[in-house]
């Protein structure tokens, strides 16, 4: 992974010193606000979800739990709006379903509480591809439709926010695909693997970033992204299957065998946000240590792979899912860990002390990151010492009295 290095002045007091400079600009920046109103902010706590929504057999709303393929979850779609091959995929936004039918440009809406229809959403004015709808973490509904169509992104009141096309057709429609943090993961067509990864590109051309991404053969269909794990359907094997951020299997789960899905979705509030999280690397004065030192920082699916930081410098703000994240310090000949802190201040400029756990000598530890940007950051610190050389004594013991003085 490229990283880039920001210089700071020194280790230690002056390295700090210079963070809590730049934050206390922040502060005043924001004091205008906080003195309006008194907040009690939480940082960031969503909870990783493995539940997601898909229609089944064109006639059934199911939340499915993709780690057993086990349905917690149904109940009838509420309205067909008389179409003979029926409802496709559903995405969910707090309370409200959007979920499509065959070959029809309207959007639908489902109350998921009551179950009871809601009337129409919007037109997408597509209905030749009508298939799969997928939903971010911003509460936007997505449309990969197939063929030569474009990829289109609407807002829930029908404003169409953007429109791309694909660097080649898909082979039908594309009934699975998921946005998030800039890119898109799509199939090649109907049931057509394997999932590539693209990156988006505002009223212009997606272009790809990995080709294949999860290479998934015949029957790949619906693809669901909880901002830590992918959860992809096979159609004719009748299976889920789950991958980390990086496109790696992590495990399957067996699914009914009458089963039918087109696209599934995570509901857009079960979406792990991003933050971010920036490493810095400090030397005690008193047994001072150089050089360049690696971490990681894993949360869930998602692995930064190494992290390089030189003493008294900081790795430069690195986006990661927010939650939980463990950093942990490659293992270095004769040098131990002394001491670790990590803090984040909100948008309102309230400091925050993100250290979750610790105990030294470790070399991981585990830090929250809120969810935003790199204006939230949680900056994390790992102070190292060299460790002093150690003593070895070594001592003959006579097995009996007539060894005593041999060799």
């Amino acid at each position: 992974m490229a990283t880039r290095f920001k210089t700071e002045p020194t280790p230690n007091v002056e390295l700090l010193a210079a963070r809590v400079i730049a934050t206390g600009a922040k502060i005043l920046q924001r004091s205008s606000v906080a003195a309006v109103a008194l907040l009690i902010f939480v940082g960031s706590a969503h909870a990783q979800s493995h539940l997601f929504w898909a229609i089944n057999q064109f006639t059934t709303i199911q939340q499915l739990d993709g780690d057993t393929g086990l349905v917690v979850n149904h109940f009838p779609v509420p309205f067909l709006n008389g179409n003979p091959l029926g409802a496709l995929s559903i995405a969910v936004i707090n309370n409200e379903g959007y979920y499509t039918l065959y070959l029809d440009a309207n959007v639908y809406k489902v109350n998921m509480t009551t179950h009871l229809y809601d009337g129409i959403a919007f037109n997408t004015g597509d209905s030749t591809w009508m298939n799969g709808i997928t939903v971010d973490v911003n509460q936007h509904l997505w449309f990969a439709h197939g063929g030569s169509s474009n990829l289109q992104e609407f807002d829930t009141a029908g404003t169409l926010l953007d429109t791309e096309s694909f660097p080649d057709p898909a082979a039908g429609f594309r009934d699975g695909s998921v946005v998030f943090n800039g890119f898109l993961v799509a199939n090649r067509g109907d049931q057509v693997g394997p999932y590539d990864k693209y990156a988006l590109h505002p009223g212009g051309t997606l272009t790809y970033v990995s080709k294949p991404f999860i290479n998934q053969g015949s029957g790949s269909n619906g693809i669901a992204f909880n901002g830590l794990y992918f959860y992809v359907s096979n159609e004719q094997t009748h299976i889920v299957s789950k991958f980390d951020t990086s496109g790696t299997f992590v495990s399957s789960a067996p699914l009914a065998p009458s089963s039918r899905y087109e696209n599934w979705t995570f509901a857009s509030q079960d979406i792990v946000p991003n933050g971010d999280i920036e490493i810095c690397k400090a030397s005690d004065p008193n047994h001072p240590v150089t050089g360049l030192f690696t971490f990681t920082a894993i949360n869930g699916g998602f692995n930064s792979g190494p992290i390089s930081v030189p003493v008294g410098q900081c790795s430069g703000s690195i986006q990661v899912p927010s939650g939980a994240v463990t950093v942990t310090e490659t293992p270095v000949l004769g040098v131990a860990v002394s001491n670790v802190t990590a803090y984040a201040y909100d948008e309102l400029g309230f400091y925050h002390d993100e250290l979750s756990s610790w105990t030294q000598p470790d070399l991981h530890a585990i830090v929250n990151v809120m969810a935003g940007d790199e204006d939230e950051e949680t900056l994390t610190t790992f102070t190292n010492y060299a460790a002093p050389p150690g003593l070895l004594k070594l001592c003959k013991v006579a097995g009996d009295q007539s060894t005593l003085g041999q060799v």
